[in-house]
């Protein structure tokens, strides 16, 4: 689709993750194969870049769009950090190091944090596996709060609730739900 390829080569250009969201919203919608095949396109580095950050991450180096996406969250990181410093926010971070990184593994192993020092120009080879925690408030345009009727679907479709489906059984947990508030 030439549409998923155009944007997923504009979207790591745009200044702001607030346009690139803006941008996607624009052109894809809410179609959902079209988002799915941009997402595959643009691998690991669409969260970031649409300025959905925390999440458990692991990144192939060798991949340009993995390495896109460390390059991100290393940038929301310092971004962040300074933020809470000049704020006179303390450190929260993991290791007192004032990093979002959390639970790090370089190639399989554990390491004490990951620096920007280390990375910088960032490898075209390893593994990294980590949580990065994005301590700041979420933006209401781009993470929006699952509504009740999706919240329960996810609860049955993933076997935590026994329902099979049943849309009167849905609607009397919505019911209950609403009289219970």
């Amino acid at each position: 689709d030439t549409k998923v390829l155009v944007l997923s080569y504009l979207i790591p250009h745009m200044a702001t993750t607030i346009d690139a969201f803006s941008l996607v919203k624009l052109y894809i919608g809410s179609e959902g194969k079209s988002k799915s095949h941009l997402k595959k396109a643009m691998g690991m580095s669409y969260n970031p870049l649409l300025g959905m950050y925390n999440g458990y991450y692991v990144l192939d180096l060798s991949k340009h769009t993995d390495r896109q996406c460390l390059h991100k969250l290393f940038e929301q990181s310092i971004q962040i950090n300074n933020h809470r410093k000049n704020i006179g926010k303390w450190d929260i971070s993991q290791n007192g190091n004032w990093s979002c990184f959390r639970n790090v593994f370089v190639d399989g192993k554990p390491v004490h944090t990951l620096l920007l020092d280390d990375y910088s120009p960032i490898p075209k080879a390893g593994k990294l596996e980590f949580d990065f925690v994005d301590y700041s408030r979420p933006n209401h345009e781009i993470e929006k709060p699952l509504n009740d009727y999706k919240f329960i679907l996810i609860l049955i479709s993933s076997a935590i609730y026994g329902l099979n489906n049943d849309k009167q059984q849905i609607q009397q947990l919505l019911y209950n739900k609403l009289n219970t508030l």
